[in-house]
């Protein structure tokens, strides 16, 4: 029988992983469009996975759950390790959103911007905002039906009331998740009714920030807080309650 009191899911986006270390590359961020990136923690993934430990202890997590992705399963072991959380559980589930494959680099005024070579910092910045855009306009291409081979929206809905439901059934009321930006984005989309121009909102999700999914257990869903850091919920302790 499913627990009816009230449970607090937390999804964690992933630390960062290798691809994410250095300058945007089409090749690697294609491969990420539709879910097929595997790569491990960089260094400053496995520090930021660390510096967790104490925003976790703070929120009484039973258990943690991860995807079937390497980054996501290496950042859930090192919070495991260094707090003492069971991490038992992988679901391929929590796996990466696949919204397919489109030619973006066929288009001329997309290719002139990312062979820019701009200096150091500068460089690092623009690389940023070159690939929250080209997220935006994938998904913009995704919702036209113009990608190739990406899951339906309702494949991708399906596959997280699977995971509600798994959580639902689970005996610890607070489940620290580990998963990736995009399928939290879909995530918090989905529980507020699944109007997709909110995803306009919620389309960018900050490696290791936390988002609250509570449940009443009866497959009714609230979203408390979307893509918070470390360093707010320390400001903020009582969103935790």
């Amino acid at each position: 029988m499913l627990n009816m009191r009230q449970r607090h899911y937390y999804f964690i986006r992933h630390a960062i992983p290798l691809n994410d270390a250095g300058s945007f590359h089409f090749s690697i961020f294609n491969k990420d469009m539709v879910g097929e990136i595997n790569e491990s923690l960089s260094n400053k993934g496995e520090q930021q996975a660390y510096l967790l430990k104490n925003t976790i202890q703070n929120l009484n997590i039973g258990c943690i759950i991860s995807s079937s992705k390497k980054r996501a399963i290496e950042t859930a072991r090192i919070i495991s390790n260094e707090t003492g959380i069971p991490f038992n559980h992988q679901y391929k589930q929590l796996d990466e959103i696949n919204i397919g494959m489109y030619s973006i680099q066929n288009d001329l005024l997309i290719r002139i911007l990312s062979s820019n070579r701009w200096p150091g910092q500068i460089r690092k910045i623009y690389d940023q905002l070159l690939s929250i855009s080209l997220t935006l306009y994938y998904f913009i291409q995704w919702r036209r039906g113009k990608t190739i081979g990406g899951e339906s929206l309702h494949v991708i809905n399906q596959k997280i009331e699977e995971v509600l439901h798994i959580l639902d059934s689970f005996s610890e009321e607070r489940i620290a998740i580990v998963s990736h930006g995009g399928w939290i984005s879909f995530l918090a989309v989905h529980v507020l009714g699944g109007s997709q121009w909110n995803f306009l909102k919620f389309s960018r999700v900050k490696n290791c920030s936390v988002t609250r999914i509570d449940s009443t257990g009866e497959g009714q869903y609230h979203l408390r807080f979307f893509d918070r850091s470390m360093h707010d919920i320390g400001l903020h302790p009582e969103i935790i309650k």
